[in-house]
């Protein structure tokens, strides 16, 4: 396939830029005194004449070794992906787009941004099968007859045996209800909804706090409450619509979605790291959520922004290690040493953000009494959830080691807000390991262990807190062997 054009369809993806031209035209046509209906013509038609120019300028080719794209109206660019450097390949289709075979094809790589323009818009379905069979060629090329005839007997094997896991509709509510951004949104639909109350002065807030009696207030959390967790459940409803992963040969193949059918497949060897999530309310009904970290571009992202592809969104844990073993079988769930933090860590958990009690012990010198309860309440709430959080995070702190060799893996447990984080990565995956102590640590023979492993276009940092220096020299001897 040589430089070759997008599908025409491509224009459906431009539209959605043209929405944006609406709010901007009334704030530029006020600005400088025109009629906004001249500047919402002009700047339309300034956008859309851009759109068909960068439509046709738009080229992209598949070669033996690599796919070449070319782009740009006034600066031309050229781009260069070695299959060598695809770490995977996921396809979304609109549904308005699939009985035309239309789909969006995002090509990632350990070291380019997503803006480098690694997509293709709009492509017919046998494009990205046929980029999905160069790659696989290139990634696992056949040695010889023997091989293939293996690959195709395990292959067999794997489409007979049912190794698919398919999440339904309860278990994407249940997703929904455990899942903790809902705390998220609901400060921001509070904030939303009642934005005088938070941007006012404290005052102000205090007298409408006087106003209002308590069965209101019960009444108002409860709604946002229900009306957060019904967009939250409609989301991942429509975003997980009917999620499938599956396993086949050496890859994992994941596709959901509802009104946007997605489907990527993963390479086992491109995976840095498993993540095994479980917060508060998950460990109370033994599930968890499993994740996958690529060292891709910025589509993959962590805890500090940034998503991870999601493997498993709700597993039960009468199934996890059958499951765990099934999709993830190189990374080993029994491990022979264990070191954990020393009991003055969970001191030092609580020391750390206790001052944050202080905020509204200090307010209560210039309120009445009425508010002085309420901020009492508040500061008593405080330290139960400071107190609460430091013991979650000190049983949750762990580092685990499978062997003493390279062929090993380790595990690394931290925690954040009540979430608890278990990540598996093998020797190999580790790109550098150190440990940091302060001069006050060095004291107490405490120590930091941090490992960095690729996860995006950069490397992450998983910190483990103040374990004992002894322990973290040992994990940190079985790295350097």
């Amino acid at each position: 396939m040589h430089n070759k054009l997008l599908s025409p369809f491509a224009f459906i993806y431009y539209v959605r830029g043209l929405i944006y031209m609406v709010p901007l035209s009334f704030l530029i046509a006020s600005g400088i005194h025109v009629s906004s209906t001249i500047m919402l013509v002009l700047l339309l038609s300034l956008s859309f004449g851009s759109d068909i120019l960068s439509y046709f300028y738009f080229r992209y080719s598949i070669l033996d070794d690599q796919i070449v794209i070319r782009k740009g109206i006034f600066v031309k660019k050229t781009i260069h992906i070695p299959f060598s450097r695809i770490q995977s390949i996921q396809h979304s289709q609109l549904f308005l787009l699939k009985p035309f075979n239309i789909e969006s094809i995002k090509i990632e790589t350990a070291g380019k941004k997503s803006e480098d323009g690694n997509e293709l818009t709009a492509v017919n379905v046998q494009v990205g099968e046929y980029l999905e069979q160069k790659h696989r060629e290139f990634v696992h090329p056949t040695v010889d007859e023997a091989v293939v005839e293996e690959k195709q007997q395990q292959a067999k094997e794997t489409t007979s045996s049912d190794n698919s896991y398919i999440a339904g509709i309860k278990d994407i509510v249940l997703f929904s209800f455990t899942n903790l951004k809902l705390l998220y949104l609901f400060v921001f639909l509070l904030s939303r909804l009642g934005g005088d109350f938070f941007s006012s002065a404290i005052d102000d807030a205090a007298n409408k706090l006087s106003q209002m009696s308590v069965a209101v207030i019960i009444a108002s959390v409860i709604t946002g409450i229900l009306l957060a967790q019904t967009l939250v459940v409609v989301y991942n409803v429509i975003r997980y619509f009917d999620f499938t992963l599956s396993k086949k040969d050496k890859y994992l193949e994941i596709e959901m979605g509802l009104l946007s059918r997605s489907k990527i497949r993963v390479s086992t060897n491109r995976i840095q790291s498993v993540l095994v999530e479980q917060n508060l309310l998950q460990k109370w009904i033994h599930i968890s959520t499993v994740r996958i970290v690529l060292a891709t571009d910025e589509s993959s992202k962590d805890d500090n922004g940034k998503e991870l592809a999601i493997a498993l969104p709700n597993l039960f844990a009468k199934d996890f290690a059958k499951r765990f073993k099934e999709y993830f079988g190189w990374v080993p769930l029994q491990y022979v040493a264990t070191f954990k933090p020393t009991i003055r860590a969970w001191w030092i958990f609580s020391r750390n953000v206790s001052w944050i009690v202080l905020i509204p012990i200090i307010l209560m010198w210039f309120f009445d009494n009425k508010v002085k309860i309420v901020l009492a309440l508040i500061a008593l709430l405080l330290l139960l959830i400071i107190i609460g959080n430091a013991h979650f995070k000190y049983v949750s702190t762990e580092v685990s080691l499978s062997g003493d060799d390279k062929d090993a893996s380790m595990m690394i447990s931290t925690s954040r807000l009540l979430n608890k984080r278990q990540y598996h990565i093998g020797w190999h995956q580790i790109q550098a390991m150190r440990i940091r102590q302060s001069i006050w640590m060095k004291k107490t023979q405490l120590a930091h262990i941090e490992v960095i492993i690729r996860s995006g276009m950069t490397g992450k940092t998983i910190t483990a807190k103040y374990l004992p220096f002894n322990d973290a020299q040992k994990v940190y001897d079985w790295y350097r062997q």
